[in-house]
């Protein structure tokens, strides 16, 4: 695919196509404490794989390595004068040599499907991959050129460590062919099966593979050559999700969003009931000293005695045998799924039972705060198919070491309190199936805020953390899950006092001195990276600058150079939290861009975070799993507004039900990336004129595409170039000249005063040129969608539509539709399309909902929401009180509460936003809005059109207050009785020929 601009030469005249990454999925369920393990628990190993070869792990699903046994048949009769003719019998079998090797240089094997001719080739390709990574993240850190790049410079004139090769490319592929071509063919005189694959000699001079070390590094060899044979974009993104509650419409939006995961703070020291006063003062601070000395009950005090730092069997740890000896204790009590609990609540010692009330709840019922009830939305997210990485929220402040010194006896109780801790949180956790757990939340802002943690202390704080939880899972799953540990997330990418001795530690358990084989304390390396705001608030004029698309990416990078610096250049690295800008950046008070919620409804925001994104994704070796922090805006106790504007959908903050009301830009962007790029089939980049990466350091101008199904998605982001056009030529692609492209923006830019909020800004056929140019002003994502198979387009005009009204009668046959949000006078707009029949017998690619705004009365612009519905009605009789997705109007609406959406109906989702230019603005024959429904095709039948209340002022004792939602005037759109057919409601709807 060739990009060009259209003005000031953004990339000038010289392009080069991308080759492609391929994306595969991320397994996260092991076999575990089995003497077999197998690639998939609870299946059993084909009798043709033994288990013998380094890294066998029963996978062989097609029985492509099956033993072959051929049958010998004897001829059919063939008398013609004969009545019958008997079909011939087995006279015999045949079983063939399949691993024999000769000294054929082209096929040295006797058959092509045997074992040991897949192995041979899986380590070969292995080995290539593993070159080819190290090769790409060597070459990346050494001359700061993407690998996707390279080969544009290559082709210019090759060079190698930074000097110039006397020879051109095409010589160096001559060369290339002929000297591997004659190592293969040396290679294949080689007849014994084992020197072929591990040959030893020159190539292990320091003899590392003898003896028993030997087995172990052809199993990590064959492990580590299957992991660089997989490219991979990111595959989990996940949002920080701590709204759920039972009443609450969360896991609507949630589906809204596209994304997979959810990231959730557990925090055990909430309860629902308590003894007195004294004892929720101490819960709620969290000192676990103090709950454990029973210093909040006189009662339990006298009968129990201090509880800190004994087992419970009730001795006191203080020695390393005895916290060895505590740590068997526990392992041993309850192992099996579900029985834990039951004994937890039996250990009187410690009121369990009460503390850990609130995890444990089997009904949903409310729970007051925002924080909702941790084990209904724990299991509802596993339900519905999402991945969850959990945090068990505890932290220095709950249980701060006080003694470093091992031969101190309150040494060993502090590090016994911490496993005990999180070995009950590791049995929660497992009893959910949660895949990810993190282990701590930012412990680098804990020193600095609270002091209560330092390099020293944390080096046994994290490994203690990881050996609770990995044995908790493998004690509730009896070996046959093991969870994905995430190492504590830090502020940067590497803070030395933390990421040191977390490596240094790494394979080394507590309380030894000495490495292990068989532990590791993390699975993932994590970090926060925020492309929060840089630079002083006058930069961008009214709007502060984001970092540039490239800030996160850098992050990851120097994550993963620094591990290669330690040896664990194998772990992954995960973001477990980014966005554009982080709470406390959001309260600056006396400058416009910060005053009010509508920080995330910037769409320069939202542009950050599509190029954060971008610089993720479009090269290679990405992050494991990437957060966003957070889904929804929540109460702050601190901030000036008392608002948390990191959240990217806008929700009632007062009190349950805790409705989510709308989508920010950002929430838009992030849709944008789950839904058309998240684990995309192929990646695909584009240079600028000069070569270089558009995402590489300081560019605020990147373009990058992947192939989803049979669409390919283009994501253009244009964060500062003054350029605002460019082409787009898809000729390398051949594209079928007469399929449709769909181009959805998001934009604070728009024709007639308006501005995008995910809606589609252009569509349109292909043509011969097989060329789109497309309008990308400053602080613009825009994502244009093209078929990769041939499509036509067929526009289906609505079968039914109405405006029903809150009060009074409803109109069904008007030649206009009308929206309006204004208590007991609302309106909302209904339209159904029927296109059976209509769209072909292979099935659907895209769609569009097309509507016609004829006029409106707002001074300013407002976005309005689409509902999906699938219930029928009567257009002959509209009646509001008869649509079960709509709530009696009481009053006013003048908070989010009001709506009068009606989330209790099963049969409603979120389809996506639209926004209306002031009425002033809008042209005398209207215009044309256009929405991308694809997701929802297959599902909805009718589309409801509504202007939510989508934002409240602060609430409580805030310094300075919010500026709430301004819902204004009322909204005509063309019905499908309008004398302008052209006018009329429709679907267009690309379906494959």
């Amino acid at each position: 695919m060739q990009i060009v601009a259209k003005q000031g030469g953004l990339f000038g005249k010289k392009t080069a196509k991308k080759a492609a990454t391929t994306t595969s999925k991320v397994t996260v369920k092991k076999s575990r404490g089995s003497s077999d393990p197998l690639w998939l628990p609870n299946t059993e190993r084909p009798s043709w794989l033994d288990g013998s070869l380094p890294g066998d792990r029963g996978f062989d699903p097609l029985g492509l390595s099956k033993p072959v046994e051929y049958l010998q048949v004897d001829v059919d009769e063939l008398d013609q004068n004969a009545a019958v003719n008997k079909a011939g019998r087995i006279i015999g079998t045949f079983t063939p040599v399949v691993d024999e090797v000769s000294t054929d240089s082209l096929q040295p094997y006797s058959e092509v499907f045997g074992l040991q001719r897949f192995r041979e080739c899986e380590l070969i390709h292995g080995r290539w991959a593993m070159l080819g990574a190290l090769g790409v993240l060597a070459c990346e850190f050494s001359t700061g050129v993407a690998w996707q790049d390279a080969i544009a410079q290559e082709y210019a004139q090759p060079a190698y460590a930074n000097f110039d090769l006397p020879f051109d490319i095409n010589q160096l592929a001559v060369a290339n062919s002929v000297l591997m071509g004659g190592v293969e063919f040396l290679r294949n005189t080689t007849t014994d099966p084992e020197q072929r694959c591990y040959p030893g000699g020159a190539f292990d001079p320091l003899n590392l593979a003898a003896g028993s070390n030997g087995d172990r590094l052809k199993e990590a060899e064959i492990k580590h050559g299957r992991l660089a044979m997989i490219g991979k974009t990111i595959e989990d993104i996940g949002v920080g999700f701590s709204f759920a509650h039972e009443q609450s419409n969360v896991f609507k939006w949630m589906e809204y969003s596209g994304c997979n995961a959810g990231r959730t703070f557990v925090n055990p020291f909430m309860s629902g009931s308590y003894e007195d006063e004294n004892q929720k003062r101490d819960i709620r601070t969290a000192d676990w000293r103090s709950y454990l000395s029973h210093r909040w009950s006189e009662s339990r005090s006298s009968r129990f005695g201090d509880q800190f730092g004994r087992s419970f069997n009730g001795d006191a740890v203080e020695s390393k045998e005895g916290w060895l000896s505590a740590v068997d204790n526990v392992k041993n009590a309850a192992k099996g799924p579900g029985r834990f609990w039951d004994w937890l609540r039996g250990q009187e010692t410690v009121n369990w039972a009460d503390l850990l009330d609130h995890l444990d709840r089997q009904v949903d019922e409310p729970q007051k705060g925002q924080v909702g009830n941790h084990n209904y939305y724990h299991r509802r997210l596993k339900d519905e198919g999402y991945k969850v990485m959990a945090l068990w929220d505890i932290r220095c402040k709950n249980l701060e070491y006080k003694s470093v010194v091992n031969i101190n006896p309150e040494y060993w109780k502090e590090r016994w309190e911490t496993y005990r801790l999180f070995y009950i949180g590791g049995r929660w956790l497992a009893e959910r199936g949660i895949e990810y757990v993190e282990l701590y939340n930012e412990p680098d802002k804990d020193k600095q805020d609270k002091g209560c943690i330092d390099g020293l202390r944390w080096a046994d704080d994290v490994r203690i953390r990881s050996q609770a939880i990995r044995a908790a899972y493998e004690d509730e799953t009896e070996g046959q899950f093991e969870p994905v540990i995430v190492a504590p997330a830090l502020t940067i990418a590497w803070r030395t006092e933390f990421s040191v001795p977390l490596a240094d530690n790494w394979r080394i358990p507590f309380p030894e001195a000495e490495e292990s084989l068989t532990y590791t304390v993390a699975d993932v390396y994590s970090l926060h990276d925020y492309g929060s705001f840089s630079g002083p608030c006058d930069t961008f004029g009214p709007q502060c600058r984001n970092k540039n698309g490239y800030a996160t990416r850098k992050s990851y990078n120097k994550a993963k150079q620094k591990l290669n610096q330690k040896l664990l250049g194998h772990v992954e690295v995960s973001i477990t939290e980014t966005n554009c800008f982080t709470a406390g950046q959001s309260d600056k008070r006396g400058h416009p861009f910060f005053e009010g919620k509508h920080v995330a409804d910037y769409a320069s925001t939202a542009t950050c975070l599509a190029s954060q994104f971008s610089g993720l994704s479009r090269i290679a070796g990405g992050p494991k799993f990437v957060n966003i922090h957070k889904l929804v805006q929540t109460r702050h106790a601190t901030l000036p507004s008392r608002i948390a504007k990191d959240g990217v959908l806008y929700a009632d903050t007062t009190g349950p039900p805790f409705h989510v009301a709308s989508s920010t830009k950002t929430g838009e962007s992030l849709r944008q990336f789950c839904t058309k790029a998240r684990g995309g089939q192929a990646v695909y980049g584009v240079s600028s004129a000069d070569g270089k990466d558009p995402n590489y350091r300081t560019s605020r101008f990147n373009t990058w595409s992947t192939k989803s199904g049979n669409n390919l998605h283009v994501f253009v982001i244009n964060d500062e170039w003054e350029d605002d056009s460019v082409v787009l030529d898809f000729s390398d692609f051949q594209p079928d000249i007469y399929s449709s492209y769909i181009v959805t923006s998001i934009s604070d830019y728009a024709p007639h005063g308006s501005h995008y909020h995910g809606e589609v800004s252009q569509t349109g056929k292909l043509g011969e040129s097989r060329r789109v140019s497309i309008s990308v002003p400053r602080e613009s994502t825009h994502i244009v969608t093209l078929p990769l198979v041939s499509t036509r387009r067929v526009e289906i005009t609505a079968d039914r539509d109405a405006t029903f009204q809150a009060e009074g009668k409803a109109n069904g046959g008007d030649t206009s539709i009308k929206v309006k949000t204004n208590g007991q006078d609302s309106s909302i707009g209904m339209f159904n399309f029927n296109k059976e029949g209509k769209v072909g017998d292979i099935g659907v690619v895209n769609a569009v909902l097309q509507l016609h705004l004829e006029r409106a009365t707002n001074s300013e612009p407002q976005v309005l929401a689409v509902f999906g519905w699938n219930q029928p009605w009567d257009e002959s009789n509209p009646n509001w009180n008869g649509i079960s997705m709509l709530n009696k109007v009481e009053g006013d609406i003048r908070r989010t509460k009001d709506n009068f959406v009606n989330w209790d109906d099963g049969h409603i989702s979120v389809v996506g936003h639209i926004t209306i230019p002031p009425g002033d603005q809008i042209p005398g024959e209207g215009m044309k809005i256009r929405l991308d429904v694809s997701d929802t095709i297959e599902k909805v039948s009718n589309y409801a059109v509504v202007r939510m209340f989508r934002m409240d002022n602060s609430i409580g004792d805030a310094p300075f207050t919010l500026p709430k939602d301004a819902p204004q005037g009322e909204y005509f759109f063309a019905s499908k009785e309008s004398s302008n057919g052209d006018n009329a409601p429709k679907l267009l709807i690309d379906y494959q020929v």
